[in-house]
């Protein structure tokens, strides 16, 4: 009885996960299609656009070239602020680790920079010598 229960259950779980995988492999092509349609969607559109500007006079083209330059621009300064900023942050996190600090004040810090600088410096001269 218990063999046949543990057989039911089984062919129970074979059949549900039989239907799990027909209901993936449907939501897995619908996606595939939203996909392509959307892909289609964004072709037309980058055909409209390209239309646009060819039928744009000369000088809406060249206005539109400014514009483009001048963001670029923008978003380049934005950039390099940003970039400066976290180096800042960064050299102020370093400058102000107690390690680093001790070291610029001449101290060894409980002797932990120096130590290791000697360590360093002894096991290349005993790597070397060999």
């Amino acid at each position: 009885a218990e063999y046949e229960e543990a057989l039911q259950k089984l062919a129970k779980s074979m059949r549900q996960s039989d239907v799990t995988r027909r209901l993936i492999k449907v939501e897995y092509k619908e996606a595939l299609q939203n996909l392509a349609e959307s892909m289609k969607r964004s072709k037309v559109t980058r055909h409209h656009v390209m239309v646009q500007r060819g039928m744009m006079a000369p000088e809406q083209q060249r206005a539109l070239r400014q514009a483009k330059e001048r963001l670029r621009v923008q978003q380049n300064q934005r950039l390099r602020v940003k970039q400066q900023q976290r180096q800042q942050e960064i050299s102020s996190a370093v400058l102000n680790h107690p390690v680093v600090r001790s070291f610029f004040n001449g101290s060894t810090a409980g002797g932990l920079f120096a130590d290791k600088m000697v360590q360093s410096r002894t096991n290349r001269f005993a790597f070397v010598l060999g």
